[in-house]
């Protein structure tokens, strides 16, 4: 789904790019990419020799490990991206400065949504549609996940809190609210989001969680598997003072169950086999 420019911008951007790129020249696109679940999604279907440059927090697929970095989604760098000359960058979110790089460069600017899970599915279509990626079989395979953990759960699963981040001992901590894709996966795997009624990402206080009467909560600690033992640990004692039974609190240290791209199966796998009854 492509978003329009921003008014500001949109002159010189169209100027420039004269209105996008050829969609002949697909197999000739220099794609630069700004977001970890974007470019998982761009290499799953086969665009991984297209992608020229990504940005600073990309981590996956490893092949990319040699693959230049541009900067940040908000501080890109103008050097590198001249340096590559792109034919298109694509970037997670709308940025303006961004977006005027490329109208400056004569590259293709297309931003992408990945705040619902229907946002992620958006995506998916726009790579095919755009660049030529075959996403059919990562289509089918979540389908198929999904199908399958929904089955198993009756399609009445038990809820789920989705402790985003929890400074351990802290009474405050940040949940997955409505309106994100986390509520989106849960629906679909049979699950529900036990959030409050107050923003994406919400800051809930332990009795606001207890409130919400959750048949569990998902800690989310990715990239923390080294501290496994002390942070479980902690948040255990923790929610012990509250008198949870200790099998209501789960957790995840994965580097990816942030990240809703191409391992996005794997997350509903990982959560599906921790919030089981």
């Amino acid at each position: 789904m492509r978003i329009p420019a921003a008014p500001a911008v949109m002159l010189p951007f169209a100027l420039a790019c004269g209105g996008g790129r050829d969609p002949g020249s697909v197999g000739e696109a220099r794609l630069a990419v700004f977001g970890p679940s974007l470019v998982e999604l761009a290499c799953e279907g086969g665009l991984e020799e297209n992608v020229c440059g990504v940005d600073r927090y990309t981590e996956w697929p490893p092949a990319l490990d040699g693959v230049p970095r541009l900067g940040g989604y908000l501080d890109p760098s103008a050097e590198a991206l001249a340096l590559l000359d792109p034919t298109d960058v694509l970037s997670v979110g709308r940025n303006p400065e961004l977006q005027s790089i490329c109208g400056l460069m004569g590259a293709g600017y297309h931003a992408f949504s990945f705040d619902t899970f229907e946002d992620v599915m958006d995506s998916v279509e726009s790579l095919e549609t755009g660049w030529g990626a075959d996403l059919s079989g990562y289509r089918a395979g979540l389908t198929s996940t999904l199908d399958s953990i929904r089955e198993t759960n009756g399609g009445r699963g038990p809820s789920v809190a989705v402790v985003i981040w929890h400074e351990p001992g802290d009474g405050m901590m940040t949940l997955a609210g409505h309106g994100t894709w986390y509520e989106g996966l849960l629906q679909r795997m049979g699950l529900s989001l036990a959030a409050p009624d107050a923003g994406t990402y919400p800051s809930v206080s332990v009795e606001g969680v207890l409130a919400l009467r959750p048949g569990f909560i998902l800690h989310l600690f990715p990239g923390m598997a080294g501290d496994s033992a002390s942070i479980v640990s902690s948040e255990r004692e923790f929610w012990g003072a509250a008198e949870l039974p200790p099998g209501m609190i789960v957790f995840a240290f994965d580097d990816f169950m942030m990240i809703p791209g191409s391992r996005l199966p794997a997350i509903a796998r990982r959560i599906g086999a921790l919030c089981s009854v």
